[in-house]
């Protein structure tokens, strides 16, 4: 943008004074450094955006368009509604406090580059301008701040979900009974440790492999329940089962259910 309003400006002598040359050569130089300056700050170094570099590209781009706006006209500049775009991302990116104090930096220099820069009266037009600004600040603000606390009920709904599954995971691991999750495909989910003393087997080296062969001969009974369920979605209910360790025998109660999840 500056440089396309540079070379405007470089083209019209008779309008152009040396005055408005030298600011758009400046702002043109200026622009250039900067988008260099943040490129490498969050692309090179890989920072996030903070509050002051915020802040500090808001003021260098209300400083452009400013001087963009007396190059070219000042109240009767075409290029006046650019503005209003940076006040809009301004909303969305900023806390609503610091979307009001730049909107009224924004009236601010707006106005005194009219009255004072182009000795224009005050007129409907620039009234109108103003309130666009003030309009355009307070409506996006508004969705901006909708959308951010939004955005913290759904961390914080995540943030209760972890939690959930930690206390969950910790209450599995430290029952004394047994609880094994498998796929249809017969693949193992889950194995707690009291199901891995009970079948004499660690998950680590099951996790993910076919462990219906490996239930079969350990336990037949446990392994024709689990098929049955998997299959043909039959329920064991306290069904006996006998377990056969190379140290030794035992018999172990099981129940068995399904798991619906949606796709």
């Amino acid at each position: 943008m500056a440089s396309a309003i540079y070379l405007a400006a470089s083209f019209k002598f008779s309008v152009a004074t040396p005055f408005d040359l030298l600011i758009t050569s400046f702002m043109l130089v200026a622009a250039v450094l900067v988008t260099i300056a943040s490129y490498w700050h969050t692309h090179v170094r890989n920072r996030s955006p903070g509050r002051t570099f915020l802040y500090g590209q808001a003021l260098f781009d209300v400083a452009l368009i400013t001087a963009v706006v007396h190059v070219t006209g000042g109240p009767q500049s075409d290029l006046t509604p650019l503005y209003v775009p940076l006040i809009a991302v301004t909303a969305v990116l900023m806390p609503p406090a610091s979307t009001a104090l730049l909107t009224a930096l924004v009236g601010l220099v707006y106005f005194a580059d009219v009255f004072f820069g182009h000795r224009t009266p005050m007129t409907a037009q620039v009234a109108l301008q103003l309130l666009v600004f003030v309009a355009v600040a307070a409506v996006t603000a508004y969705f901006a701040s909708r959308v951010s606390v939004m955005g913290a009920e759904r961390e914080a709904l995540a943030g209760e979900l972890r939690q959930a599954r930690l206390e969950a995971a910790d209450v599995l691991r430290n029952i004394p009974t047994g609880v094994v999750t498998v796929d249809q495909g017969g693949h193992l989910l889950y194995c707690n440790p009291a199901a891995e003393q009970i079948l004499g087997f660690k998950e680590r080296g099951w996790r993910g492999r076919p462990i219906m062969p490996e239930f079969a001969r350990i336990a037949p009974e446990f392994w024709a329940a689990i098929t049955a369920t998997a299959r043909r979605g039959v329920r064991a209910m306290r069904v006996e089962a006998t377990v056969r360790r190379p140290d030794r025998t035992f018999t172990i109660g099981i129940t068995t259910t399904t798991l619906e999840v949606e796709p």
